[in-house]
């Protein structure tokens, strides 16, 4: 699974009835990312997703590319974050009154300026999801509509990162 260059980002986990503790070991040795144990509580697959979502979080922004535009400071990335998060909020504002007003021109010019701001911070997802929308024709009102929300979905899931990057790594600053 892993030679494929589409599978490198599978989260493979093994499912085991065996309990010692070496089979995690080898479960992660053989390719996978994690193992859990029979029987599975609720608890352990919170915990599986949990650290799949931060193995996913280099799939929705380069923090390391915005660290580096800051030269590391770190209350100069506090800032821009926290920017980016309102302009994001504008940002679903403006799409979704355009997309209810059928506003083609001004979605469009949205969206080139939604998928600018993600190519400066390395958002592949938004980027794709924003393409998909500029690339859609415009008579189709549904299909439109549904690229709308995927945008809008993955810029959601950027301003999460970004609160949980925040306060899991900037908590301390003001």
């Amino acid at each position: 699974i892993r030679l494929s260059s589409m599978a490198k980002k599978i989260y493979i986990v093994g499912y085991t009835i065996m309990t010692e503790n070496d089979i995690k070991n080898k479960c992660i040795n053989a390719g996978m990312n994690d193992c859990i144990f029979k029987p599975v509580s609720l608890n352990d697959l919170c915990l599986m997703f949990e650290r799949f979502s931060r193995l996913q979080a280099e799939d929705i922004i380069s923090i390391e590319s915005i660290t580096e535009i800051v030269g590391g400071n770190r209350d100069v990335l506090k800032v821009i974050l926290k920017k980016i998060q309102i302009a994001n909020s504008k940002d679903k504002d403006d799409l979704i009154i355009c997309n209810f007003d059928l506003n083609v021109k001004r979605l469009k010019k949205i969206s080139h300026r939604i998928k600018g701001a993600a190519m400066i911070v390395k958002a592949e997802r938004l980027q794709i999801s924003c393409d998909k929308l500029l690339q859609v024709d415009f008579e189709d009102e549904k299909n439109m509509s549904d690229f709308v929300a995927d945008v809008i979905n993955e810029i959601n899931v950027l301003d999460k990162f970004i609160e949980e990057f925040v306060f899991d790594n900037l908590s301390d600053i003001k």
